[in-house]
């Protein structure tokens, strides 16, 4: 069986659907055991700041500066009346 529920296809690393199949990789639901995105990136912020969080050529972002950033555009949204 292939796919997300099965092993990684080594010579098909995504699925019909198009998402990614690879060792280890698991859904934020199984990952963060049902936390919204939102929290599961908060806990990360608070608990590990200065893990990787995304790799972009040369430019690393951690934790602490995506979570400085969602903070300032949900105050910037919320200042335009936008919940």
């Amino acid at each position: 069986m292939t796919g997300v529920l099965g092993p990684p296809n080594p010579v098909r690393p995504v699925d019909r659907t198009g998402v990614l199949d690879l060792p280890g990789d698991m859904a934020l639901n199984e990952q963060f055991g049902g936390f919204s995105i939102s929290h599961a990136l908060f806990h990360r912020e608070t608990t590990d700041p200065q893990d990787l969080f995304l790799l972009a050529r040369s430019r690393r972002l951690v934790f602490e500066e995506v979570g400085e950033r969602v903070a300032r555009l949900a105050a910037f949204l919320s200042n335009l009346g936008i919940e």
